[in-house]
């Protein structure tokens, strides 16, 4: 954010740009955004942003934090959003990036962990593609974890439709929540087998993902998870959108469920 696009105070303090409709007298500083909303992908911050009911902007730190954020409102509760530099997607890049977020934002009280993440289903857990949401029946297509799905393909429009897991029909306007533990790790769970064994040893995860083991011992937040894929040799980005929204979604609910004194 260049000199122009700042409101500077006579002590020379960046402040965040305000909105055209506020006044200089009530525009937000860092120390007013008492919740942090974390993305890992760009899609996980484009949805994050559209849940915003109030946009206030974007905000760069200072010369130590490399981050730049959103900055908004939801229900009674201002946002700053941020999201893991493009291309460095891992537990280290997480911690570093909420560390930053932490030096800037000195105030907040309340971090949400938003996005997407791999399910790994089970007969007592009847996990579908975009849970908190099902997306659609034609390519929500779960196979027997020890199925060795085709090599260089994306999508398992070729695969053996005899491996199938036989499941219900999802209605396609059902939103379904389901709680429970979620796996955090350092690799990516492409392995339908790798995933049913992991889920057994540890009492029946529900998804796996990747960037919650590296906040959680500095900023313990609350994780949410939409579920893009299975876990398996097939992980592609089909899903990634609808899941991003599905979770920012619920996120926002939950948001506008508490008070502002949290």
């Amino acid at each position: 954010m260049t000199l122009s696009e700042m409101a500077l105070t006579t002590d020379g303090k960046e402040y965040i740009k305000p909105l055209p409709h506020l006044s200089l007298q009530t525009f937000p500083t860092p120390s007013d955004y008492p919740v942090a909303w974390i993305c890992t992908l760009t899609v996980e911050f484009e949805a994050a942003t559209e849940m915003l009911d109030e946009k206030h902007g974007s905000f760069k730190g200072d010369s130590v934090d490399p981050n730049v954020y959103a900055l908004g409102r939801i229900g009674q509760h201002n946002i700053v959003i941020v999201c893991l530099a493009k291309g460095w997607v891992s537990i280290a890049s997480a911690t570093s990036t909420v560390a930053h977020m932490l030096h800037t934002f000195r105030h907040l009280k309340l971090g949400l962990l938003v996005g997407v993440g791999g399910g790994a289903p089970s007969t007592a857990s009847d996990i579908r593609l975009g849970d908190v949401v099902s997306p659609g029946r034609g390519e929500d297509l779960l196979y027997v974890a020890d199925y060795p799905h085709k090599i260089g393909e994306e999508t398992c429009r070729n695969c053996d439709g005899t491996r199938l897991v036989k499941r219900e029909e999802w209605p396609v306007d059902n939103v379904k929540v389901n709680y429970g533990t979620i796996g955090s790790g350092d690799v990516v769970v492409k392995d339908g087998v790798v995933w049913d064994e992991i889920s057994k040893s540890c009492d029946g995860i529900l998804c796996f993902e990747m960037e919650a083991a590296g906040v959680m011992h500095i900023f313990p937040s609350l994780v949410i998870r939409g579920i893009c894929d299975y876990s398996d040799s097939h992980k592609n980005d089909t899903w990634q959108h609808y899941a991003a929204a599905t979770a920012a979604a619920f996120a926002k609910d939950i948001l506008q469920n508490i008070s502002s004194g949290m």
